[in-house]
Order: C-alpha cells, then structure tokens, then sequence
C-alpha cells in the first residue's frame, strides 16, 4: 500500500468512528440507572453516645447526661429507654420533640447499692421519626469504696396472703460512727417501716436495721414503689431502695 492510500483511509476511519460506537452501544445491555435517593438519616443527633465520668467521689447519686437534637423534619416520640439493669435509672423531661427542639437523658446510679470498682452500663433508646430507630448509650465510672451504703439495693414482696410481709433492710457504714437516719419516706400507704437497735461488728462497721413492712390488703396489680432514707452524712444524704410489690390476685383470696 503507496502512501498516498494510508493518507486517504485515516480520515475516512476517523469519520465512521461515531458510527461504529453507536452500533457497539445499541448492541450492549443497558447499565442499570443508580438511584440517587438514600435513606434519611436517623432524627435524633446526640452531642456524645458515651460519656465516662473516670472516678468519682462517694455521692448518694452519680448522673451520666446525654444532649440531644431532632435534626429531622418530622416530630420524634421516644418510645422507651430501656437501661441495661435495675440499678440504672433513666430520666427523661419529656417523649415528644419537635424539629429543631433539644433534649436530655439521664443515666442514674446510686453507688449506696453498688460495689466498688469500673462499671460500665448501658441504655437503648427507642424511638420514630417516624421510622423506628434505635440508639444505644454508654455510661462508665470508678465507683469508690461507699462509706455508707444500703442492703439489700432492691426488694421484692409477693404477698400471697392477707398477712402483712416483713423484711429487714440493713444500712452500714464502715467507719464504724454511728448512723444517723433522719427520716424515712416510703410513696405507699402500703409500706411502713420501724427502726432497729443499732449494732457495731468486730470489724467495726456500724449497722442499722430497718424494718420494712408490706401490708396484706395490696391490689393484684404489680406495684413500684420508692423508699427514701435522708441520713446525716454530708456525703451519701439520701438512700434510695425501690420495692416491688406483687399483690394476689382477688379471685385467689379466702372467702
């Protein structure tokens, strides 16, 4: 081939160029279209999902706090906070947050009730947006040796008669001085407490007995109620035991 031929076939490929990659295309499969929406994101923003509080000094409450945001455009319902055991105390102001409206939950814990030592608890938050979502919440502290504490941290009461139930509650402090209880608050008419004699171990820790008494004529119904001990310890002022009453039902009980 004379170089007069290569000149006059370059400039006709180039111009069926086109041609051919539109044949080409006509004969592939077609690319599947990538949609361009995604899933909005979850409402509720939080300025940190753990907080961690390192050591902390005896106290009657240590508060974990977590702020939050509705970024979405839709109103958010807090359905649940569900902690991951009974010694961690939820607090919410409110379930319903308009867009644009911050919030708060607390994590509480009573060290009177706990042992010493790292912890670690948790709480999931459910909510809509109004999808359901989930978020979980991380709370961490060194708890001290509590110089005053509470036994047992909760109690329990299953009445299954009409006979009033009676339960010994123990209040002890290490230093061996003498426990000063100034009051004892009980949110039930169903509850009465007495005090006991008080009492030094030969370890030297002082104890205080008070005895926790449930009446026979509770309702069928599951009940939580709160007792408060106010001491006159500036550390450890108040002591909190939550009591679940368990009542029989009517259909069980003597004629």
């Amino acid at each position: 081939m004379t170089d007069d031929h290569r000149r006059v076939n370059i400039p006709l490929a180039v111009s069926l160029l086109p041609a051919l990659l539109g044949l080409g295309a006509w004969w592939l499969p077609a690319a599947p279209t990538l949609s361009l929406a995604a899933n909005p994101l979850p409402a509720l923003a939080f300025r940190q999902y753990a907080v961690d509080l390192g050591k902390v000094r005896p106290t009657t409450e240590v508060v974990g706090s977590f702020v939050f945001e509705n970024r979405g455009r839709m109103p958010v319902t807090i359905q649940n906070v569900e902690p991951s055991c009974h010694c961690l105390k939820p607090r919410l102001e409110q379930k319903v947050y308009a867009p644009g409206e911050f919030g708060r939950i607390d994590l509480r814990i009573q060290p009177a009730s706990e042992s010493p030592g790292q912890k670690e608890y948790f709480a999931v938050v459910k909510y809509t947006d109004p999808e359901p979502r989930e978020v979980r919440l991380t709370f961490r502290a060194v708890l001290p040796d509590q110089q005053l504490s509470v036994k047992p941290a909760a109690m329990m009461f299953y009445q299954f008669s009409d006979q009033p139930t009676t339960q010994p509650l123990i209040v002890q402090d290490t230093r061996g001085r003498a426990i000063g209880i100034r009051s004892i608050k009980v949110a039930s008419p169903l509850v009465t407490t007495e005090l006991g004699e008080p009492h030094v171990t030969e370890e030297g820790v002082a104890l205080q007995k008070i005895h926790v008494t449930v009446s026979g004529e509770c309702p069928p119904a599951q009940q939580q109620i709160l007792l408060t001990i106010e001491t006159d310890d500036p550390e450890t002022p108040l002591l909190r035991v939550p009591l679940l009453v368990q009542g029989r039902a009517i259909a069980d009980r003597p004629k």
